[in-house]
C-alpha cells in the first residue's frame, strides 16, 4: 500500500496538528460559556481570508503565536488522551489481550 502523498507536502502534518489545537481551543471557550466567546468565534469565521489565520485566531481569543501557550495547550490535549487511554483499559480489559500488552 502506498503512503498518502499528502504526508510529503510541505508542513502538512504540522498544519494539521496546529489546526486541531486551534479549533479545540476555540470550541472549549464556546462550550465552557466564556463571555463573548461565541461572538469572537463568529467574527473569526466572518474574517475569512481577510488576514493571516494566526491574526484571526488572536481576535478570537486564541494566541498560537507564543510557543509556551501553544505547548501548554498541546500538553493539555496529550494529558486528556492519556486519561482516555487509561479509562479505556479499565472499561475494556479485552483491549490489552488484543494489543498483546
Amino acid at each position: 500500500m502506498e503512503p498518502d502523498p499528502a504526508f510529503f507536502r510541505q508542513f502538512y502534518v504540522y498544519k494539521y496538528a496546529t489546526s486541531i489545537s486551534a479549533s479545540t481551543a476555540l470550541s472549549r471557550k464556546v462550550i465552557n460559556g466564556e463571555p463573548g466567546a461565541m461572538e469572537r468565534y463568529m467574527d473569526f469565521l466572518h474574517g475569512g481570508a481577510s488576514d493571516y489565520p494566526i491574526e484571526l485566531l488572536k481576535l478570537a481569543g486564541v494566541d498560537m503565536s507564543t510557543p509556551i501557550r501553544s505547548l501548554k495547550h498541546c500538553s493539555s490535549l496529550m494529558n486528556s488522551l492519556h486519561r482516555w487511554k487509561n479509562w479505556w483499559k479499565i472499561k475494556m480489559p479485552c483491549t490489552a489481550e488484543i494489543s498483546g500488552k
